[in-house]
């Protein structure tokens, strides 16, 4: 199992989402790899961010799609399609250079979210394809929706099998749905990667999606969580999302505290496996 810090954690508009920031302080981080959160405003420096991180030999195992991708999924817009996959696989391209193995992509998002599931269903066919081209695993995400995002994975894994999944503990504790989501045959069969970071706030109150907390600063019961990884996916990817961001430099304490957190919860299992 391999741990990863995503470089939106602490890489914002504080600091102007420095790509610099990256290349200077993971190596103080104990953890895998990163996973690398994709900006459009960084789109035109992509070239030299590239070179930047090939050069500083960053280890990125992972990509987060530019989200984007997730409003573009199931606006009903004539043109909205290719400005997805155009997107998608500059994205992808992206992912291939710095050698990572993972995209996350949100799969709905503003403002249409999950209305239009049907075509979200196509359009994740497509992605899929463009994916593969760059040796890429896509892993869709549970993001915050109208319905449920668990829901909805498991009517997109039904059309398609092979689709992986991203399960971020935040979204499925803000429409209550934590332990439901570990008992879900996507949990069991598609997952193939997770985001931690923490929630407090009532059901579906979008009030309170911010701001994102630590682990084990909100009220997801992780006790929970990382038994079911343990029992059913102890060889997913865990990547820490929670931010932790300052204007001139990297809080590399909060998050390796955070860091610890999931550690401790993988090594120490609270619940005895269900033979």
């Amino acid at each position: 199992m391999e741990l990863y810090v995503s470089s939106g954690a602490f890489t914002g508009r504080i600091n102007g989402r420095n790509p610099r920031l990256l290349a200077d302080y993971w190596d103080q981080f104990d953890c895998d790899g990163f996973e690398l959160m994709l900006f459009d405003d960084l789109e035109p420096q992509m070239d030299s961010i590239i070179e930047l991180y090939q050069k500083a030999r960053v280890p990125i195992r992972a990509l987060h799609a530019d989200k984007r991708t997730g409003d573009w999924m199931g606006n009903p817009d004539p043109g909205a399609q290719q400005k997805l996959l155009d997107l998608f696989e500059r994205n992808c391209r992206v992912g291939n250079a710095l050698g990572a193995h993972k995209i996350v992509t949100h799969i709905w998002g503003r403002p249409y979210s999950d209305q239009h599931l049907d075509q979200i269903a196509q359009q994740v066919g497509l992605l899929l394809q463009i994916a593969r081209r760059y040796n890429l695993d896509l892993v869709a995400e549970n993001c915050v929706c109208f319905s449920s995002p668990i829901e909805n994975l498991e009517k997109l894994c039904q059309i398609h099998p092979t689709l992986g999944v991203t399960i971020d503990t935040r979204p499925a504790q803000f429409h209550r749905e934590l332990a439901r989501t570990v008992q879900s045959p996507v949990f069991q069969r598609n997952m193939r990667h997770v985001h931690i970071n923490d929630y407090k706030g009532g059901y579906m109150q979008w009030d309170a999606l911010y701001p994102i907390y630590q682990p084990g600063q909100g009220e997801i019961d992780f006790d929970l969580f990382f038994d079911g990884i343990l029992q059913k996916h102890p060889q997913c990817s865990i990547t820490l999302e929670a931010p932790a961001m300052r204007p001139d430099c990297v809080d590399v304490q909060t998050l390796g505290r955070a860091l610890t957190f999931i550690l401790q919860h993988l090594k120490e299992p609270i619940h005895k496996a269900v033979v």
